[in-house]
């Protein structure tokens, strides 16, 4: 009998060991909310290029006299690529960002990054805080690296 409780306070320990722990699933939710990523730089008068990245496609727009760089195409990506443009966006961070004011008015340049989730779409626009920009600016290295590259 005592050997018995012996045996099952053991495994009740190490199955709240197991209960306890956090898979990759639970704790990176960014990967499973987050449906497309989008950065439009527009330049005034000068046109727009519109990056777009989905689960399973990347698509690049380029309107612009003012930039050749990026190429108007679209192309299949993998669940890798998706979770290297996703991984560095925290959506807390997101949700505490502040937009900056619209320069298009004036002709001038803007900067616009749309976070769409299952639950809402986060539309920012010329973010100036350095420390909460930084993501948003890797993201749109990462994704000007892939537009160009496919």
């Amino acid at each position: 009998m005592i050997k018995l409780i012996k045996i099952s306070g053991f495994l009740s320990v190490i199955l709240l060991c197991f209960l306890s722990c956090n898979t990759t699933a639970q704790t990176n939710k960014n990967l499973s909310t987050i449906n497309s990523v989008s950065v439009t730089n527009t330049f005034g008068r000068g046109g727009t290029v519109s990056i777009t990245a989905t689960k399973d496609s990347l698509i690049s727009v380029n309107n612009s006299i003012a930039t050749k760089e990026i190429p108007t195409k679209s192309s299949k990506i993998d669940i890798k690529n998706w979770n290297s443009i996703v991984a560095g966006l925290n959506l807390e961070d997101i949700k505490n960002t502040q937009s900056g004011k619209s320069r298009g008015y004036y002709d001038g340049p803007d900067e616009i990054y749309e976070i769409v989730t299952n639950n809402k779409t986060y539309t920012l626009t010329n973010v100036s805080d350095p420390v909460k920009s930084k993501q948003l600016k890797n993201l749109k290295v990462i994704l000007q690296k892939m537009a160009a590259q496919k």
